[in-house]
């Protein structure tokens, strides 16, 4: 079986593969987490489909799962903090006005990481770090 799709071979797909290759029996805790996870699902479908304020997208639930995610949900629920308390509390001028702000750390954040990896390229080859995440 081939398990390297669009070079994940080692991550996601290759769980999938061996989870085919070993599957068992379905316990009744895990019928119930999918049951729960379902119902929580639809319940965020319902709520951005039924009240314009509903601040969760459903498709967070699927997303949260990625590991690249899980490294950068602290700030990206900072940036949305923000975000909302600025649009509460100055309105829409204000967060017209906050735009820029948040443009220019995202556009500074990205080649200072891309400078770390030129630096880390050049003086340690072997020994290339990470992305940060900030917390």
């Amino acid at each position: 079986m081939r398990t390297n799709i669009g070079g994940l071979g080692e991550g996601f797909y290759s769980m999938i593969a061996r989870w085919m290759d070993n599957a068992t029996q379905v316990s009744g805790i895990e019928l119930f987490f999918l049951v729960a996870g379902g119902l929580l699902d639809l319940l965020g479908i319902a709520g951005r489909s039924v009240f314009p304020w509903w601040p969760l997208h459903p498709i967070g639930f699927v997303v949260e799962t990625s590991g690249l995610v899980r490294g950068v949900v602290f700030s990206i629920f900072m940036a949305w903090t923000l975000e909302r308390l600025a649009f509460l509390f100055g309105g829409v001028g204000k967060y017209q006005r906050m735009k820029p702000f948040f443009l220019g750390m995202l556009v500074g954040y990205v080649p200072g990481a891309g400078l770390s990896y030129l630096v880390d390229g050049v003086w340690f080859p072997d020994r290339l770090h990470s992305f940060e995440v900030f917390f």
